[in-house]
């Protein structure tokens, strides 16, 4: 990557952020976060879910709720979304949007919530990306 306003050549790398959560209770906030390094900006540009389940292809009935920065940072929606609409279990992650570039030490706070189905059911979201180094230095 070059970066045109300063001129310099960006190293970046391809990493994957995993919050793993086990689902105990039915209709309650379960809340898993993953820490970033602190050596670099991460530069958010897709998710994707598993229900860590062998042969298990439905996914999940849950809504989802990610925040940056921990419990009170910056949430990706005003609402919790579904499960389907933003992870689902597809085999290519679901693109964002828009990138989003996450602080260097920050943290994905996930929040999800089953509404029905088996328990305990383990279910993972995976934040996929580049690690910026040496952005704005």
């Amino acid at each position: 990557m070059l970066d045109s306003s300063r001129g310099k050549d960006r190293d970046y790398v391809q990493h994957v952020y995993e919050v793993q959560i086990a689902v105990v209770t039915l209709n309650t906030d379960t809340v898993g976060t993953a820490n970033l390094d602190t050596d670099a900006p991460f530069l958010w540009l897709a998710s994707m879910g598993d229900t860590q389940e062998p042969n298990s292809t439905t996914g999940t009935d849950a809504t989802v709720m990610v925040r940056i920065g921990g419990a009170g940072g910056r949430a990706w929606s005003r609402t919790p979304v579904a499960w389907h609409n933003c992870l689902s279990t597809r085999p290519v992650p679901v693109m964002l949007p828009a990138p989003n570039l996450v602080p260097p030490g920050s943290q994905f706070h996930v929040t999800l919530n089953r509404k029905t189905g088996t328990v305990p059911r383990t279910l993972a979201v995976q934040f996929i990306g580049l690690k910026l180094f040496g952005y704005g230095g």
